[in-house]
């Protein structure tokens, strides 16, 4: 006997159920699902099993890699590439790319450079005369800070970028080699009797000494020796033009510390005659004969003979000598010559006498 079994299976126990809700796939993936399964496929510019998808480099592919024009480059982003054109171009990357420049851009340099496009890229530098960061800020260079920036005896004045040389007032020359002195003088610009003196770059007119006066119209004479006595004693003063002189008085000689001195005139040997004795005074001198000569000191002073006026004591010899005389007794004579000599005979008495007298008391 056939036995038929029926089977009521519900419909709900065999329901597809749909894996993707779970992402089992990639983030870069996408979940397709069947029945009974799902299938993960990457998404396009992505490479893999779907379960782990890596993105495609485009750019490592020459023929993506070709679309980028000359000077651009092929940059890769997630699932596609860029063609971009490179730093210091601009375009669209695969038309075409041109060069961007950046000096007319405002502001690519800092002030007081110059601004120099080169393809891609530009470069900023300072202008002469400056010195600093070219992209930050340039400052002048004071060039008159530098030894020899100008000549000789010139003024250096600095400028924005550079500098000039100027000869100073009152000089000359090539301020770039050497500036020299105008002596203004040689021109005579002074008055009358004036003194120019030359100066640095300028002149100056001045009085001399012993004149005054406007040294710009004229100089007049001073008369110093009627303003003042300038001159000490025993001296003379006379006016000279622009000066005065002290003149010594006969017998005096000037001293430049002390004066008018008086003049030693014996110091001089033939200020008097031979034998005279020279005595100096104030702005003069005597010559006098001393004791034993006579005559004028000046001019002759004779040796007087004393002797013929018997000046010797009796008994005695008188010998003239130049300016003296000399006694002396004579022969067989003692005694001071002056008052008178005693014989020798007398003196030869006066022993005997006294001798036989002593020869007496002996006796007794």
């Amino acid at each position: 006997m056939l036995c038929i079994i029926i089977i009521h299976v519900s419909v709900n126990t065999f329901a597809d159920e749909n894996e993707c809700k779970y992402r089992p796939c990639d983030i870069f993936a996408h979940c397709t699902n069947t029945l009974g399964s799902f299938q993960c496929s990457c998404f396009p510019g992505y490479q893999g099993d779907g379960f782990h998808c890596e993105d495609i480099n485009e750019c490592d592919n020459p023929v993506f890699a070709a679309r980028c024009v000359e000077n651009a480059e092929c940059c890769n982003l997630p699932s596609h590439f860029l063609c971009k054109c490179k730093s210091g171009y601009i375009g669209d990357g695969e038309v075409h790319c041109e060069d961007v420049n950046e000096c007319a851009i405002p502001g690519a340099c800092a002030d007081n450079t110059i601004c120099n496009n080169i393809p891609g890229n530009y470069t900023c530098a300072c202008q002469p005369g400056y010195t600093g960061d070219p992209y930050e800020t340039c400052i002048d260079i004071n060039e008159c800070n530098y030894a020899g920036a100008c000549g000789r005896g010139a003024l250096c004045v600095n400028l924005p970028g550079t500098h000039k040389c100027e000869c100073p007032e009152g000089h000359n020359g090539d301020p770039e080699e050497e500036c020299v002195d105008i002596d203004e003088c040689l021109r005579s610009p002074c008055g009358r009797s004036a003194q120019c003196t030359n100066v640095h770059g300028s002149f100056r007119c001045s009085c001399p000494e012993g004149m005054n006066g406007d040294p710009w119209v004229g100089c007049h004479d001073v008369n110093e020796c009627e303003e003042s006595t300038p001159c000490g004693t025993d001296a003379e003063c006379v006016n000279t033009e622009g000066s005065f002189e002290c003149r010594c008085q006969a017998g005096y000689q000037m001293d430049p510390t002390h004066g008018c001195i008086d003049v030693n005139e014996c110091s001089r040997p033939d200020a008097c005659a031979e034998n005279a004795r020279c005595i100096n005074v104030p702005g003069s001198y005597k010559c006098i004969c001393p004791q034993g000569f006579s005559g004028r000191g000046l001019t002759l002073c004779e040796n007087v003979n004393e002797c013929e006026r018997n000046p010797c004591g009796e008994n005695a010899e008188c010998t003239d000598t130049i300016g003296s005389f000399v006694c002396s007794c004579k022969a067989d004579y003692t005694g001071d010559p002056f008052k008178g000599c005693s014989g020798q005979q007398l003196r030869l008495l006066f022993l005997f006498v006294f001798g036989f007298f002593i020869g007496l008391e002996w006796q007794h």
